[in-house]
């Protein structure tokens, strides 16, 4: 299960969505942006984002809304999937420590950085 990220826009195409959930992921959406943060979401939908052991992003200004969304009050320190690696860099920037990326920018190695984080997440809990 993984949070999903994206800006709220009409023109939002929703094939990485389609994608994602074709190989098996369980996908609640959150708009968190249109071309401004967005300044209120759903509480029940964001403290689940919040728990979510991954959260995957496609932009450096998905990024920088999450962070911003994310309630002052929390330590947040669960894995961030980025779709690439200026992506990747602005969650670093941001403060974000479990950053995974692909090599090559798209949908079959977001994928992979996605499932990545989440092995890293079942790896650290059976510690």
């Amino acid at each position: 299960m993984i949070f999903y990220s994206i800006v709220d826009l009409p023109s939002t195409q929703d094939y990485i969505e389609e994608g994602l959930a074709k190989r098996g992921f369980r996908i609640t959406r959150l708009n968190i942006y249109t071309t401004e943060p967005v300044s209120r979401v759903d509480q029940k939908v964001l403290e689940w984002a919040v728990s979510a052991p991954v959260v995957s992003v496609a932009s450096p200004s998905a990024v920088r809304a999450w962070i911003n969304l994310i309630p002052k009050s929390r330590q947040w320190s669960n894995s961030v999937a980025c779709i690439d690696e200026t992506t990747a860099l602005a969650a670093k920037n941001l403060g974000s420590r479990n950053v995974y990326f692909p090599t090559y920018p798209g949908l079959e190695g977001w994928v992979n950085s996605i499932l990545e984080a989440l092995q890293v997440h079942e790896q650290v809990q059976k510690v």
